[in-house]
């Protein structure tokens, strides 16, 4: 194996600025890297460093190297194609575009180029995106899988998205499951605690909180299980809250916010399940989560989600709340069935 040096550059926004999603990703797999081949000079680029106690890993200055806006400068014109000129005086080798694209003009310059693409959300469901929105984004996935020489997916349904909607993309494709930062971590189990189900993620329409609330009014009471939701806040939260209060099932669910690692590792450690009936997702980091954690999911058969759950969860119907009751009932007899072999199905992810 060649140890030859190289110098590389992550776009770093979402790492130094998003707690969730493209931010967990991105923090993930450049550690990872950094700690496997730290041969390697690593720079992070991004428009500022922000003050994210998240990201603090990543200001240091042994380990990664930075690219920031000038003073001066308009930052996001200067990440959308100002950052060429940086990266041309850092002779770089590999710059790689963790969040679906590349600065334009980088083409000009002679690196290599590797864009992750997480999903095409934007084009199974436009209706969720404003005209000019959804312009701009076609635009960038567009112009990042035109000129990447390497596109990086999460999962096989990705590449099968991406392929039917760039067909140009098919032999420059590479499905790279994505890891967790809890991977070696050990459950923290606590025997007193009471049972519970969890869910996490941003609350937003799409995650399909609201199909829970929904089973839940359907329920009898004896069956109604504390649902613990981890997430950023939103006006969709309120939402819920309004219909679960109608609904008058707003006791059985508890709204945590956003939470330490090791608080939601816990959360995960001691959840009699995940519920991710989400409507679309490129991978779903919290369902390989659930599964390092020895704990099962119960998820819908949308997008990705059967191929992540594998056979350690109950695949339900999006939209069904009888699919989710019989989903809870079926786990009572299945628990123990649902997480044989487990470790070998995380290896084909974060192991890779």
């Amino acid at each position: 194996m060649s140890h030859k040096s190289l110098r590389i550059v992550f776009d770093a926004k979402r790492l130094f600025h998003n707690r969730e999603g493209l931010g967990s990703y991105a923090r993930t797999l450049v550690s990872s890297m950094q700690a496997l081949s730290p041969q390697h000079t690593y720079y992070l680029c991004t428009p500022d460093l922000g003050n994210n106690a998240y990201a603090k890993d990543f200001l240091d200055t042994e380990k990664y190297q930075h690219i920031t806006a000038p003073a001066s400068a308009n930052k996001s014109v200067w990440r959308t194609k100002g950052i060429v000129k940086d990266l041309k005086q850092h002779n770089i080798d590999v710059y790689w575009g963790l969040s679906n694209e590349l600065p334009i003009g980088i083409k000009k310059i002679s690196c290599k180029t590797i864009v992750t693409i997480h999903d095409l959300f934007y084009k199974h469901y436009p209706q969720q995106f404003g005209l000019l929105d959804r312009w701009v984004v076609n635009k960038k996935y567009r112009y990042a899988v035109n000129a990447a020489n390497r596109i990086i997916v999460a999962s096989q349904h990705t590449r099968r998205d991406l392929i039917d909607a760039f067909p140009s993309v098919s032999g420059r494709t590479e499905v790279l499951y994505q890891s967790t930062l809890y991977e070696g971590w050990k459950p923290q189990v606590d025997a007193t605690a009471e049972p519970y189900y969890l869910m996490v993620g941003s609350l937003t329409p799409r995650k399909n909180l609201e199909l829970v609330v929904n089973t839940y009014a359907k329920l009898p009471i004896a069956e109604r299980l504390k649902v613990r939701v981890v997430g950023r806040h939103t006006k969709y939260a309120d939402d819920i809250k309004s219909k679960m209060a109608r609904l008058g099932v707003e006791e059985c669910f508890e709204f945590m916010g956003q939470v330490s690692n090791e608080a939601l590792w816990r959360l995960y450690s001691n959840a009699r399940a995940l519920l991710f009936p989400s409507q679309y997702e490129g991978f779903g980091i919290p369902v390989i989560e659930s599964l390092t954690a020895g704990v099962p999911v119960i998820g819908s058969s949308r997008s990705s989600i059967p191929e992540v759950i594998g056979k350690h969860g109950i695949v339900i119907e999006y939209d069904s709340t009888d699919s989710l009751r019989s989903a809870f009932i079926k786990l009572k007899e299945m628990k123990v069935n649902l997480l044989e072999d487990v470790d070998s199905h995380l290896k084909s992810f974060g192991k890779q």
